[in-house]
């Protein structure tokens, strides 16, 4: 059954964008599988790709019908998952494609991985100041001086 859920709540698709299993997802959505379906926190399959990086996947998903915009229970996107997982190239075909970051939190951390400033978010807090005030973030840098990050 291509539509089989697992005990975990993912679907088949979704364990194999999860996996980067890039041949089994094509075979999935050439046997018709809803590639929208929302299970396990309301995710897509295009979340576990995005979170992956896997772009072929997403590329995939997305030329098949995948809505861009669709948010989790967390409220997170396609495009959240990517910025989160620093997957820059995965980034930049969401936003092609036509995803918006969906908060100034997103837009700060989808510029430091296109200026190429980090290739993991970093441990240390200190560095999400001066990027936020280099790219402009004001209440940003607010919110972050009130919290005690100098």
């Amino acid at each position: 059954d291509c539509g089989q859920h697992y005990a975990s709540g993912e679907t088949t698709l979704m364990f194999a964008a999860r996996a980067g299993m890039e041949r089994v997802c094509e075979l999935l959505i050439e046997k018709d599988v809803d590639v929208n379906l929302r299970k396990l926190r309301n995710k897509t399959a295009l979340m576990f790709a995005a979170a992956g990086g896997y772009t072929n996947i997403c590329l995939k998903l997305i030329s098949n019908g995948a809505k861009l915009d669709y948010k989790d229970f967390d409220g997170y996107t396609a495009l959240s998952y990517a910025i989160k997982s620093c997957h820059q190239q995965v980034c930049e075909i969401l936003l092609e494609k036509g995803a918006c970051p969906s908060s100034e939190l997103e837009n700060f951390w989808l510029r430091l991985i296109q200026d190429g400033s980090l290739l993991k978010p970093p441990s240390g807090n200190a560095i999400y100041l001066l990027r936020a005030a280099k790219f402009g973030f004001k209440n940003l840098c607010l919110h972050l001086l009130k919290n005690g990050v100098d």
